[in-house]
Parts: structure tokens; sequence; C-alpha cells
């Protein structure tokens, strides 16, 4: 059974584990409220920030699982946690990112600005954003170069996966753009491959050591080196973003195994 005996913890990325876009991957679901009937703790830990916790709940309501506000860890959270527990200068923030970064810093009651020219900028947190524009970059580059605003970014990701096997531009992409333009890279990361997300949870979980837990994900360089830089045990999954053909990448990040999507599972824990 491997390490499966003394497993107490499963932690599950969702794009390209669970579902591609709006579109569950075959039984993920089934394999999850697998999980839940076993009786293991199990949360979800995603660097996407698009969502908020609770449009993230009604998703999995849409496909049958039944998920609290606290099972769901996403990198928007964590970035507004992270920054109200580390960077207390911070009042206003610009955005450039979704509903569910916004909502997350809101809940901290920061003051979210939409102009950087008018307003004073203290933080510059980048996400995905798919509605993203020259503009937006602009504001960004005047906040970090005349407003000497710090720079936090959620993720690194370049793509993310799509529900037609095809693959979108990522967080990474959006924050690529920004460090072009102003010759700075972010100062702090807050998702996979840092280990910020997995702080949380056992936080909340005391009572669990990292070798009762395993993280499974679909990308070697976020998922896999974050349980690996955490301690805990590493799954891939290969229904996501595949990169096992970076030979580079095979040779120095390993998962303790590798599935080929989420349902393979079972197999090792009936």
């Amino acid at each position: 059974m491997l390490f499966f005996d003394k497993i107490k913890l499963f932690l599950l990325d969702c794009d390209g584990v669970i579902w591609r876009g709006n579109q569950a991957i075959e039984g993920s679901i089934e394999t999850i409220n697998y999980l839940y009937q076993k009786g293991y703790k199990v949360y979800f830990v995603t660097n996407n920030s698009t969502l908020t916790k609770e449009e993230y709940r009604k998703k999995f309501s849409v496909f049958g699982l039944n998920v609290r506000p606290e099972q769901i860890i996403t990198s928007a959270y964590t970035a507004a946690y992270y920054v109200h527990t580390t960077l207390p200068h911070v009042k206003n923030v610009y955005i450039i990112g979704e509903t569910g970064l916004v909502d997350a810093f809101r809940q901290y009651n920061y003051n979210i600005v939409e102009n950087t020219i008018e307003n004073r900028v203290d933080l510059v947190v980048v996400g995905m954003d798919r509605q993203f524009t020259y503009k937006k970059l602009y504001y960004g580059m005047h906040s970090i170069l005349y407003h000497h605003a710090n720079f936090i970014a959620t993720n690194l990701d370049p793509t993310f996966p799509l529900s037609n096997d095809r693959l979108a531009p990522g967080a990474g992409a959006m924050i690529a753009a920004l460090e072009r333009c102003t010759n700075m890279s972010p100062q702090i990361v807050i998702g996979k491959p840092n280990v910020f997300m997995l702080e949380l949870i056992f936080q909340q979980n005391p009572g669990i050591n990292p070798k009762d837990a395993v993280i499974i994900g679909d990308r070697l360089t976020t998922d896999i080196q974050c349980g690996i830089n955490y301690g805990i045990h590493t799954i891939l999954v290969e229904s996501g973003i595949d990169e096992r053909h970076n030979q580079n990448l095979e040779k120095t990040i390993k998962p303790d195994l590798i599935l080929g999507k989420l349902y393979d599972l079972i197999t090792y824990i009936k």
C-alpha cells in the first residue's frame, strides 16, 4: 500500500485534477466522495485566484460534492491573509485579478484602488485576470515605479487547462508583463510551489504530521515541488498539465507515485 496506510489528510489541486474548465474529469467526483466515506480529511489547494471561496463551493456543489468553505484554500485567500499578517503598513491595494482576489482583500477591509494615477497605492497584487488590459498593466507599473508599492503575486503558472484539452494563459503571463515593464520581480509568490497554503492547513490540523498527508496535482513544478518543499507525500496525475516530457524536470522533481487520473487512487486505498 506504499504510504497509504499512514495517510490521514489529502490535499487536492483542482484544475487538471478534479476538473478542466467546467467539465469534471472522469471519476474525480466519485473518488472524492469515496475519500469522504473512508473518513479522510480532504482539502482543496488551488493556485487559481479567480473565484471566491463561495463560488468554489457552488462549483463543487454543481458536481455533486459537499465542500465547506474552510476546506478550500486558494492563493487569493492566502495572499490576503499573508498581507494582513506580515505587511501592516498596507492599506491601499491595486489588484490585477478577478473576483476571488478582490473579495479576499475586501474581507480584510483593504481599500481597493481603481485608478493608481490619482490615488496612493501601497501594494500591487497580481493573479489570473481574463480581462487583462494595457490600462491595468500601466496602472500596476505606475504603482510600483512611482508609489514604490510592494509587488506580490498569487502564482507563476504560465498556463491553465481548459475543458477542450487546450491551454489558456495563466497568472504567470500577466506577472511576466509587469516584470518586463518595471524590471522588478514579485517580492513574494504566495501559491505553490511555496508552502504558505499548506502552512494554513496544518495550522488548522495540529494533530496531523506532514508524513500523514499527501498532495495530488498535475504539475511537477507547482504541486509536486510544493509537497516536496513541505515534506509531505506527492502524487502526480496526468489528467491536466503534462510536464513529464521535460527530462530536466523528471530528473529533479520526483513524485512518490504517478497516476493517470484521480480515480486511479481508489485502487490504492480500498
